[in-house]
């Protein structure tokens, strides 16, 4: 049967892992590679659930009566490296947001230019906005 410090030292390990791929993902989401994102965050989710099962086991323990009492110093650790996954994680929103924005500019840019090389005038001046393909039949 695992103790209660196995347990947590598996989960530091765990938040260790969490932190790496959040870094890989930061890259990822910043070098623009959707394939390799959508592996990463595969990737993440399982992590993710390991955490959380080894979270439920650490539960499970103190609940039949293990203390952890004699193991704050690991449970300070654990804290500070969630807390480090958590404030990468928030970089990483961003960074999509952003990428996100950008990619709605960049589409705006692109429909409005097409817009103005349809753009005709009729016969009293006045500025027709039109696609020109209207009419024509292959």
């Amino acid at each position: 049967m695992t103790n209660v410090n196995d347990l947590l030292l598996q989960q530091l390990n765990q938040l260790e892992a969490v932190s790496v791929i959040l870094g890989h993902e930061r890259d990822l989401v910043s070098g623009r590679d959707p394939d390799a994102l959508v592996e990463m965050l595969e990737k993440k989710q399982q992590a993710l659930l390991a955490v959380e099962q080894t979270d439920k086991a650490i539960r499970t323990l103190v609940a039949s009566g293990e203390s952890l009492d004699n193991h704050q110093k690991v449970l300070d650790q654990i804290q500070a490296k969630l807390a480090e996954c958590k404030k990468q994680s928030l970089i990483n929103e961003k960074a999509v947001q952003q990428s996100q924005a950008r990619l709605h500019h960049l589409q705006h840019l692109l429909v409005e230019g097409r817009q103005k090389e349809s753009m005709t005038y009729d016969k009293a001046g006045r500025v027709s906005g039109g696609s020109l393909s209207k009419g024509i039949k292959a």
